[in-house]
């Protein structure tokens, strides 16, 4: 399909303008809050794409914005009368990486040896 340079072209994919978007973190401390509510990009009044909230998550995992960084979920809620988007994010921890070579308490020489 042909189309002009500068002209919009539909493709069917699910997109409507939101006058407001309730962004919600679940799992994060103030900083980390802070550090994803700076890189989100969404905003209101522009066309809203509810898929965007999963792509999101995957850039944080693949840019390791957190350490030890566990299950994300994200959860969208379009409400087409109000013109309005709900999206809750959850994140939780997975875990802390084990230094090679250690076994835990004590090790080599630990006996007296």
């Amino acid at each position: 399909m042909y189309s002009p340079p500068g002209e919009i072209v539909h493709i069917g994919l699910p997109v409507a303008a939101v006058q407001a978007i309730a962004l919600t973190l679940v799992g994060l401390d103030l900083e980390s809050e802070a550090e994803i509510n700076r890189i989100w990009t969404m905003k209101p009044g522009k066309p809203f794409n509810p898929d965007y909230a999963d792509l999101f998550l995957q850039r944080v995992k693949e840019d390791g914005v957190f350490d030890n960084l566990g299950k994300t979920k994200a959860d969208t809620k379009m409400n087409e009368q109000d013109h309005t988007a709900d999206v809750t994010l959850t994140f939780t921890g997975g875990k802390p990486p084990t230094p090679a070579g250690r076994r835990g308490r004590g090790g080599r020489g630990a006996r007296g040896n």
